[in-house]
């Protein structure tokens, strides 16, 4: 499958996003302290100890 971008757009990695997403995540005194409620669906562990889900909400 083939995306077309702006070629003003940056492009970066899935571990150069990740990394932009927790520094953000990690500057914000709201996002460190957030509390989520939600119900947990799909809910699988992987044998190296990882676990996956969905997490709903109400709407």
């Amino acid at each position: 499958m083939i995306f077309e971008t702006s070629s003003s757009a940056e492009i970066q990695t899935v571990d150069e996003l990740s990394n932009t997403i927790r520094a953000v995540i990690n500057r914000s005194a709201l996002l460190k302290t957030v509390t989520v409620r939600g119900e947990i669906q799909n809910f699988k562990r992987h044998s190296n100890g990882h676990v996956y889900f969905t997490l709903a909400g109400d709407e």
